[in-house]
C-alpha cells in the first residue's frame, strides 16, 4: 500500500505555499498589468475608430465643399463667358458702326471733291478748247 511519509506532507505544504507566495507576488500583478495593457489597448482601439470616424467626415465635408466650389466656378465662369461674348457683339457692332460711318463720311468726302473737280473742269474746259484751237489751227 502507499505510505506517506512526513516529507511528502511537507513538500506539499511547500509546494502550497509557493503557489499562494507566488500568486500573490507574481501572478496577481502580471494579471493586473496584462488587464490594464488590454484597457489601454481598447482604448486606444476606440479613439482609433473615432478618429478615423471623425476625418472620414471631414473629409466628405470637404470633397462636398470642393464640390460646390467647382460647381461655383463652373457658374461664374460661364457668367463670365456670356458676359463677354455679349461685350464681343456690342464692340463689333459699334466698330461696325463707326467703320460705316467713316466709309460714308469719306464717301461723301470723295462726291463733294468729285462735283468740285467737275465744276473746275468745265470751267477750264473752255479755256482749255482755247488753247488747244489756237496751237492747232495758224
Amino acid at each position: 500500500m502507499l505510505s506517506v511519509d512526513i516529507s511528502a506532507l511537507f513538500v506539499f505544504l511547500i509546494v502550497w505555499v509557493l503557489i499562494l507566495v507566488l500568486n500573490k507576488v507574481f501572478w496577481k500583478p502580471v494579471r493586473r498589468i496584462l488587464d490594464e495593457r488590454a484597457g489601454r489597448l481598447e482604448e486606444a482601439r476606440r479613439a482609433a475608430r473615432e478618429s478615423l470616424e471623425g476625418y472620414e467626415e471631414s473629409l466628405r465635408s470637404v470633397e462636398q465643399s470642393v464640390r460646390g466650389a467647382r460647381l461655383e466656378a463652373e457658374r461664374i465662369r460661364d457668367r463670365l463667358s456670356a458676359e463677354a461674348a455679349a461685350e464681343k457683339g456690342r464692340l463689333l457692332a459699334e466698330v461696325n458702326a463707326a467703320s460705316r460711318r467713316l466709309l460714308e463720311e469719306a464717301g461723301a468726302e470723295v462726291a463733294s471733291q468729285v462735283a468740285d473737280l467737275k465744276k473746275e473742269l468745265e470751267k477750264s474746259t473752255d479755256d482749255l478748247a482755247e488753247r488747244i484751237e489756237r496751237r492747232l489751227v495758224p
